[in-house]
């Protein structure tokens, strides 16, 4: 997870205010203040690295290399603080050791330090308000501008002392090279590198395919209607030459970037791969639904179709393992009453076509990470229209017993077949129940290409 400990959050706030706390002791030159500090930080470094800490990680602290790493640099702080405390502090506080004589090495120093964010701003702003001053803000931020700006000037007299040319001399190449390309280069490479890193250029930025769906569509809250398994070669292929020429053709030109290699194809069989046996009461309850939706306009009494679906992928490193989502329609009475009355009939065979549309996206996304969306064109969101058909058959079953009789059982199975039909529609996003305005999946998680019917 890309989250920060706590304790290491505590610590580090807790290093910064004592940096805070110590330039307001040197800019009042408080001696007993500094001695109080003494005392409260050494009691508390000791508790904490001998107590707390062992009994939260269950062992000792010189047990762990880190700890043992910054109890030593916290002995010499210390040292160093009572040095300060022995000697005092001087009469001046105002002055700075690093700019009060100029020379090569403090003045690269004191760029660095420059080029810390908010690091001079912040010294700034507290010396300004823990100093006794008539000075405004402003004008105390110009006169530490002048002071930075003449040390600077002291340096680059200093080294043209030592290094002496002629006036209109050119610079040398090998001065050039290293300062003015090197830098050009640098700040190149820091302009491009992020979008580099984040293009489909990027060798590391390697395709993750699905190798295993799993589809269901069915009514929310029962057992699904269509089940189906994809796992094999054959289901899932990577999209050819022609399909993807079909595809950047359907869609928007914000995928024509894609290449086959990221793009597969899934192929969902026509028939259930599980047979639909939801339990009596299961059964009658769902017909007690369905009938009091045909004719009830009540919030609660809508029935909702879903087409849900899992993908799973081998590399983890680089995305989800598992992704899984859904997106639903809301059917109409019409469409409830065709399904009532398929579902009341007892007959053998294959029943009467249940169509719909607006439910399954002929392409999802799948990033990474975060929540997959539809592929979209300009007339909206392009879903497969499909039908849905019940096919009850009688199973025979033949039992040998012991004895070397023989039994034959008879039983009514049922499964469904679902088809795609030779019509698409194009569905606004929002327009249906379990989309937003992002054509993204009701359920969020990350998607893969999606599956169109196939007969």
């Amino acid at each position: 997870e890309s989250r920060i400990p706590r304790n290491f959050f505590y610590l580090v706030v807790s290093v910064f205010g004592l940096i805070i706390i110590e330039r307001i002791i040197y800019l009042h030159r408080s001696l007993r203040m500094k001695v109080a500090l003494q005392y409260l930080l050494t009691l508390v470094i000791q508790i904490w690295l001998t107590l707390y800490l062992p009994n939260i990680n269950e062992k000792r602290f010189d047990h762990s290399p880190s700890l043992v790493i910054f109890y030593l640099l916290q002995c010499a702080y210390l040292w160093v603080s009572a040095l300060q405390i022995t000697y005092g502090y001087p009469l001046i506080v105002e002055t700075r050791w690093l700019t009060d004589t100029p020379s090569r090495i403090k003045y690269f120093i004191y760029q660095i330090y420059r080029a810390i964010p908010f690091a001079y701003e912040l010294r700034t702003l507290l010396d300004w308000t823990m100093t006794d001053t008539s000075l405004m803000f402003n004008q105390w931020m110009k006169l530490e501008d002048i002071y930075s700006q003449l040390f600077i000037v002291k340096c680059n007299i200093e080294q043209r002392k030592k290094n002496p040319r002629q006036k209109g001399s050119k610079e040398s190449l090998v001065t050039k090279f290293f300062i003015g390309g090197c830098l050009f280069l640098g700040l190149s490479i820091l302009i491009w590198l992020p979008l580099f890193l984040l293009s489909s250029a990027n060798p590391a930025n390697a395709p993750n395919p699905v190798t295993r769906a799993t589809i269901q569509v069915g009514i929310e809250g029962w057992e699904p209607f269509y089940q189906n398994q994809l796992s094999t070669p054959w289901d899932i292929q990577p999209m050819s030459g022609s399909q993807l020429s079909k595809f950047r053709n359907d869609f928007s030109r914000d995928y024509i970037d894609y290449d086959m290699f990221d793009i597969q194809s899934l192929d969902m069989l026509y028939y259930s791969d599980v047979l639909w046996a939801p339990t009596p009461p299961s059964f009658d309850n769902l017909m007690r639904r369905l009938n009091k939706s045909a004719y009830s306009t009540a919030a609660e009494d809508r029935i909702y179709l879903s087409f849900s679906y899992t993908f799973e992928r081998t590399n983890t490193e680089i995305g989800a393992q598992i992704v899984s989502a859904a997106n639903e329609i809301e059917l109409d009475s019409k469409q409830v009453t065709q399904l009532y009355n398929i579902l009341n009939t007892n007959g053998t065979g294959q029943g009467q076509l249940f169509g719909f549309g607006c439910l399954i996206p002929l392409a999802v996304e799948i990033p990474l990470t975060g929540t997959p969306s539809f592929l979209t064109n300009a007339s909206g969101l392009v879903t497969q229209n499909a039908t849905l058909s019940l096919n009850r058959q009688i199973q025979s079953s033949t039992i040998v017993n012991l004895n070397g009789s023989v039994l034959v059982q008879n039983q009514f199975v049922s499964y469904w077949n679902i088809n795609a039909t030779n019509e698409s529609s194009f569905c606004k996003c929002g327009s249906f129940s379990g989309a937003t305005s992002s054509c993204s999946p009701k359920r969020p998680g990350t998607s893969a290409p999606s599956p169109s019917p196939s007969k």
